[in-house]
């Protein structure tokens, strides 16, 4: 349920904020940036779309890391491997901040005010990734249709700023320990 709520919530949202935003960063004339202080650069940048982009990079970033952290089985935990930790989470922010850039500047270049191609794209892109999970997967026989229907999607959506490969761990396995199912990403 939480890769899910953050999948569906943290994957559009900074999309159309950063979308809303370019065309202020572009603008900026950034020859004069060294000699301009800290407050004026902020006054210039509409601070809450900035700041929901970076916050739904971070959120993003970090669900993704918090889960792959966890299918290590603690090996990336914070006492025991900060430096591994810090690393993967600075891995998936250049992954995220980087493909979202490109997405945005994709549909600048079909014109400004044409948020149309870049949502295309991005649910062409989701549908892509949902298809080549469908055909790679493996599905135990206990697995419903309506249940192989949700992992794909889920990792259409989730693939579409870093790879990632949600897979449910049955109850009955006996060599993790796990009683209940539960999802784990397996970068």
């Amino acid at each position: 349920a939480q890769i899910s709520e953050v999948c569906s919530e943290a994957t559009f949202q900074p999309l159309l904020q950063l979308y809303l935003l370019m065309p202020t960063l572009a603008c900026f004339n950034y020859s004069e940036l060294l000699e301009t202080n800290l407050t004026d650069f902020s006054k210039e940048l509409p601070k809450l779309q900035f700041f929901s982009v970076i916050t739904s990079c971070l959120a993003l970033a970090w669900s993704f890391n918090s889960y792959q952290a966890t299918t290590v089985n603690g090996a990336l935990d914070f006492s025991s491997n900060l430096p591994g930790r810090l690393v993967l989470l600075a891995s998936c922010v250049c992954q995220i901040s980087s493909r979202l850039v490109l997405f945005v500047i994709f549909a600048f270049t079909l014109g400004e005010g044409n948020l149309w191609p870049m949502m295309t794209s991005t649910v062409l892109h989701m549908l892509a990734m949902a298809l080549i999970h469908w055909r790679t997967m493996n599905r135990p026989k206990s697995w419903t249709k309506h249940y192989v229907f949700y992992q794909c999607i889920i990792n259409g959506i989730s693939n579409l700023y870093l790879h990632n490969d949600i897979v449910a761990v049955k109850g009955d396995d006996t060599k993790s320990g796990v009683r209940d199912t539960k999802l784990l990403i397996v970068n």
